[in-house]
């Protein structure tokens, strides 16, 4: 089962999640409004790209590396960055409205039924204390 990419969104794994993130799923859970969750995978989003690239400097302060343990996608531009474990996929021949053609999963999940290609992107985005390490 794929997530389909609207708004800017944070993926992770939720064993990821519960190894790495001080109180596991329940304390992200707590922490953030706006948490869907799927075979194993957790999706952030917001409002604004502001409040997501904030999300990504507390996880990362947290221990979930962006591009190690956590992958951020745009439904409109693609992966900023991809983590292990996370497949991105861009539909092919999608014309529905908003042209949002981006989906992502867990890479033991099901692939969706209107197919893709898996793609890989190099690091685009690192929040600030990502850059010292």
């Amino acid at each position: 089962m794929s997530f389909r990419v609207g708004l800017l969104s944070l993926f992770m794994l939720s064993k990821t999640v519960e190894k790495h993130y001080r109180g596991g799923m329940a304390a992200l859970r707590k922490r953030y409004r706006v948490i869907y969750e799927k075979d194993g995978l957790v999706m952030l989003r917001d409002m604004t790209d502001q409040h997501v690239h904030g999300y990504a400097n507390h996880l990362a302060h947290a221990g979930l590396e962006p591009g190690r343990r956590v992958t951020m996608v745009d439904g409109f531009c693609g992966p900023h960055y991809v983590s292990p474990g996370i497949v991105v996929e861009r539909s092919r021949n999608d014309r529905r409205w908003p042209p949002f053609n981006w989906t992502v999963r867990a890479a033991q999940a099901k692939r969706t039924e209107r197919g893709g290609e898996v793609l890989e992107f190099p690091l685009q985005f690192e929040p600030d204390n990502a850059k010292s390490n």
